[in-house]
């Protein structure tokens, strides 16, 4: 697969390494950690969701939502955002835009299969933890 975005000198190293007992994994966003500032978020965040989409693979899919970078990106602001976005001043962090995506997987029934590593996850208001695990409920089609 190809590492959309990623200007990581080992992104094929990353994007397919088999650990032990024989497992193989994907991490689209391994290398994306380094944001140039925080106008990437919205960047940072659709490629790190689009790995958690079930491939036809047996494949163990890793993403971090965790990025940062000094001093234009410091990792409390791209997690939780900056300012009053919804009012039009200020940007959205990660974690709430990952909070609404996985809110629209639900709505529509679609499974999730991954890890997810984050900062920040208690915020906001500790629901990433609970609705990432709510994703073990979604009814699995049957084979």
């Amino acid at each position: 697969m190809e590492m959309q975005g990623c200007h990581c000198q080992n992104a094929r190293l990353v994007s397919s390494l088999i650990i032990p007992r024989a497992i193989l994994f994907n991490s689209f966003s391994f290398c994306r950690y380094g944001i140039p500032s925080i106008l990437s978020i919205p960047e940072k965040v659709q490629l790190s969701t689009e790995i958690l989409r079930p491939s036809s693979d047996q494949i163990l899919s890793i993403t971090y939502f965790s990025a940062a970078s000094f001093p234009f990106a410091a990792p409390p602001v791209v997690a939780q955002g900056v300012g009053w976005p919804s009012f039009g001043l200020g940007i959205e962090g990660v974690n709430s835009r990952v909070g609404r995506w996985l809110l629209d997987r639900l709505a529509e029934d679609e499974r999730l299969s991954g890890w997810a590593l984050m900062d920040y996850f208690s915020t906001p208001g500790k629901t990433l933890g609970p609705l990432l695990a709510e994703f073990n409920f979604v009814q699995r089609p049957k084979a």
